[in-house]
């Protein structure tokens, strides 16, 4: 990683370890003992444990939704990420084509997608959510923020602040990876 990346993780994790001067995450975000790429790996460890687990707990609200976690996995991309091919969503689900088949049939025999031919490529099928689709994964994701937001509440007012720097901080991480992705 190069020194310049290295030093603006750096300036992200100091504003957040300032901000939260006695706050929940300042043990996690505190690396001034160590070697800045060592602590930037814990910090990566760290987020990516917490995330994992905190995800698994608030998707326990989807069990309410009478879907099946793989199904809501590709609704979700087409809710909030807009309609795309077949093969598409397979690449972004991370299956094979003929597993995504399998998926948005079950997806269109509930009355959440629909498949409709490419206006752009004859053998592409574009797969739509339906409104009762995207109705599904709003009730779903209202009920993961409701979860969350209860847990949140036991939290003083200067960790939230903390954890909104945070969530700031990890967009703009987000944004600029996707964007170099490009």
């Amino acid at each position: 990683m190069p020194d310049q990346i290295l030093v603006s993780y750096a300036n992200y994790i100091d504003s957040i370890a300032n901000y939260c001067q006695g706050g929940l995450l300042k043990s996690i975000l505190s690396f001034r003992n160590s070697r800045m790429s060592e602590s930037i790996e814990d910090i990566a460890s760290g987020l990516n444990s917490t995330a994992i687990h905190l995800i698994r707990r608030v998707k326990k609200q989807d069990s309410k939704l009478n879907v099946g976690p793989a199904r809501l996995s590709a609704l979700s991309v087409l809710v909030f990420g807009g309609s795309c091919s077949l093969s598409e969503l397979a690449g972004y689900e991370q299956v094979t084509s003929a597993t995504m088949s399998r998926i948005v049939s079950g997806l269109e025999q509930n009355g959440l997608v629909q498949r409709h031919p490419s206006k752009v490529d004859a053998r592409a099928i574009l797969v739509v959510a339906t409104t009762k689709g995207r109705r599904l994964m709003h009730r779903g994701q209202k009920a993961r923020v409701r979860s969350l937001a209860r847990e949140l509440r036991q939290l003083s007012d200067t960790d939230l602040q903390c954890l909104q720097r945070a969530v700031e901080i990890l967009r703009e991480v987000e944004s600029n990876t996707r964007g170099a992705a490009s």
